[in-house]
Formats: structure tokens, C-alpha cells, sequence
């Protein structure tokens, strides 16, 4: 019975380290040099839907008013989702700062991220749909690289990286170590015709491949929603999905507040 425990354990730790090891290759030998000259033509709209973050709403915007990427081509679609706190007044700030911002509220009895995005798209004006969450740091190349990738491979489907701030501490240092692990495996994963996983926080995707494809709809489940559609986009158009690597696209966010709130994530994502 030891022996046969012995085999499974090192069977599990095998697959692990095959999964982590071959798509690092991948990663590292197919990144893309990005083109210093490049002038993007794309009308781009972003979306960042949000529920109760005005302790990092702010942060985010500031950081999406440094972007690089010409105003008047590209329009800021915030959509709240039912916040009870202060987020909603804070984003009303902003309304006179970016030549093109929408502050659209998720309608009475209407909940949860999945809904504000469908209605983000349905509001949306650009042909590229790029989504970010609220308590993200973007950086000022983010936008224009999505971009550049998007015009110069015409991939349907593009993710990004996305990093931990820093912020100290056992747990959040762990968490960040294996964020980059997961960044890895995303990236190689996709390179190798492979996906199995993205996120929201660093995300675009075509417009009107959402609307053919149904966007969320016949998602059972509440949370996953960015890898579903990502499925989509790998069963609908194979070979047009595409992962930028490069430092200059990492998107901060905030890692789970302690070991309770990581577990929970965990679950979710298993799910």
C-alpha cells in the first residue's frame, strides 16, 4: 500500500513539474520583440466592471490616464455593480479627465461581473473589447501592445500577465511565487496551441466574436467565466489566440488578504 502511495505522489509531482517545465520553453524562446514605431489605428473599448473598490479605484484610474495610447481612440466604459461603499462618487470624479468615460450602472436585480460585461459589450463602440478590473495597476504601454498585437497577428483572443503588488508578508510573497508559476503555464500553454488559462485582469477579445459566440451565456457556473470563453475562442477560431509576454503588459493587482479569502480563490478556480 506504501509503495503504491509512493508511485501516485510522484506521479502527481512528475505531471506538475511537466506542466510547469514544457510550456516555460514555450514561454521563453517564442516571446515577441515589440515594435518601438508602431501607430495603432484600432478604436478600442475598455471595460472595467467594479463592485465596491474605492480603496483601489483610484489607483486604477490613475494609472489608465498615464496609457499611452491616443485619446481619441479609445473610449472607458466603468460598470458598477451594485457598490455600497464610496466607488460610484470616486469614478464621477474622473468623468471630465478621460475625453471618452461612461460610468453605466448593472440594472435593479441584475448581479455579478458576467452581467456587467455583456453589458459593457453591448454598450462598447470599439471593435476591440479590452477588460481590466478595479483594483488593477495598468501599466502606460498596456493598451498600446494589446493593440499592436492585435493589428499586426489578427488574433480573435488576447491575455495578458498579471502580477501581485507588493505588499510583504509569508502568505503574499507565497501567493506571489505562485502567480508567476500560473503566468507561465498561461502563457506557454497558449503558445503551444494548449489554453487552459487567462484572466480578466488582462484580457481582449473581439467584439463581435463575444456577440456570435453568446459571451457568458450557458455558464453554470459563477465564477470561471474568463477561461470559458477563452474555450470558446480556441474551439471557434484555433491558432487565433494569442499571450503577451512581455514586461511592459503586466497588470498589478491585489493578492487574496489572507489565507481564508486564498483558499476561497482556489475553490473557485478548481471549480
Amino acid at each position: 500500500m506504501s509503495h503504491l502511495l509512493y508511485f501516485i505522489v510522484l506521479g502527481i509531482i512528475l505531471f506538475y513539474g511537466i506542466s510547469l517545465i514544457v510550456p516555460t520553453f514555450y514561454f521563453i524562446f517564442k516571446r515577441k520583440i515589440k515594435n518601438k514605431d508602431f501607430v495603432p489605428s484600432t478604436f478600442v473599448s475598455v471595460l472595467v466592471p467594479v463592485r465596491n473598490e474605492e480603496t483601489q479605484l483610484v489607483e486604477c484610474l490613475e494609472s489608465l490616464l498615464k496609457l499611452n495610447y491616443p485619446d481619441n481612440k479609445f473610449e472607458l466604459l466603468l460598470i458598477n455593480d451594485h457598490s455600497t461603499d464610496q466607488t460610484r462618487k470616486l469614478a464621477e470624479r474622473y468623468l471630465g479627465r478621460f475625453p471618452l468615460f461612461k460610468i453605466i450602472d448593472n440594472p435593479v436585480n441584475v448581479f455579478g461581473k458576467k452581467s456587467a460585461l455583456t453589458l459593457g459589450v453591448q454598450a462598447a463602440k470599439g471593435e476591440l473589447i479590452v477588460t481590466t478590473d478595479g483594483d488593477c495597476i495598468l501599466p502606460s504601454s498596456w493598451l498600446l501592445n494589446i493593440v499592436e498585437t492585435y493589428e499586426t497577428e489578427d488574433p480573435v483572443f488576447i491575455a495578458g500577465p498579471v502580477a501581485y503588488k507588493k505588499q510583504g508578508g509569508f502568505l503574499r510573497n507565497l501567493l506571489a511565487m505562485e502567480q508567476i508559476a500560473l503566468q507561465i503555464i498561461a502563457a506557454g500553454s497558449m503558445q503551444m496551441g494548449l489554453p487552459i488559462l487567462c484572466s480578466g485582469a488582462n484580457l481582449a477579445y473581439k467584439k463581435d466574436f463575444f456577440i456570435e459566440s453568446g459571451g457568458y451565456q450557458n455558464d453554470v457556473l459563477a465564477s470561471g467565466d474568463d477561461v470559458f470563453l477563452m474555450l470558446k475562442a480556441h474551439q471557434k477560431y484555433p491558432g487565433r489566440l494569442r499571450f503577451m509576454s512581455d514586461n511592459s503588459s503586466i497588470v498589478l493587482t491585489s493578492p487574496a488578504e489572507n489565507l481564508r479569502f486564498a483558499i476561497q480563490q482556489r475553490s473557485r478556480w478548481l471549480s
